[in-house]
């Protein structure tokens, strides 16, 4: 758009120029459940979250990557976060950060596999059970990988995370919440 002297005008509410990145993946408000399956949540900048929990949300995240955020996931408030089999990784401040008033949220970590560093702060959510986890705080990163392992990736990536290799794929779909457009 352009003012009355023919000067392009650009709304500040947007960065110009440069690549143009989302505040946060999905950010989660008031009672919103979520359930995600087999995506990539990814490059939402450094200082954003990928996955944002506020007050008395639910979420279950089950076989994703959470990959170039600031923080992977963030919980705060009375929120309650499940994370089954994901892969976590560069994630420039850390995989998860429990915010300022997380002493009633609670995680449930569980075979995920997570590369760099693990908590963005000492601050831990009141209940946090976490079992069988790989954490590599060297690597594999974008930076290190091997070009087999990049190949993987980027195949992966192009089949929206599902792992080809496996020939049956087991899920519970009878405890899936439904997402409105609402929440």
């Amino acid at each position: 758009e352009k003012d009355e002297y023919g000067e392009w005008i650009f709304d500040t509410r947007y960065p110009s120029g440069g690549e143009q990145r989302a505040e946060s993946g999905i950010v989660m408000h008031d009672v919103s459940r979520v359930v995600l399956k087999d995506c990539v949540v990814e490059y939402t900048g450094l200082g954003a979250y990928a996955l944002e929990q506020h007050e008395d949300t639910h979420l279950r995240a089950d076989s994703c990557v959470i990959q170039g955020n600031g923080v992977g996931i963030f919980v705060d408030g009375n929120s309650s976060c499940e994370v089954y089999k994901c892969n976590l990784r560069d994630n420039e401040m850390g995989a998860f950060y429990a915010g300022p008033v997380a002493h009633n949220a609670s995680m449930k970590l569980i075979g995920n596999k997570i590369y760099g560093k693990l908590w963005f702060s000492r601050r831990r959510p009141g209940g946090t059970l976490v079992e069988s986890h790989q954490v590599d705080p060297e690597g594999p990163t974008f930076f290190n990988e091997t070009e087999r392992e990049r190949k993987e990736r980027l195949l992966r990536e192009e089949h929206h995370g599902l792992d080809l290799s496996c020939s049956q794929l087991e899920y519970d779909w009878d405890n899936l919440v439904p997402l409105d457009a609402v929440n």
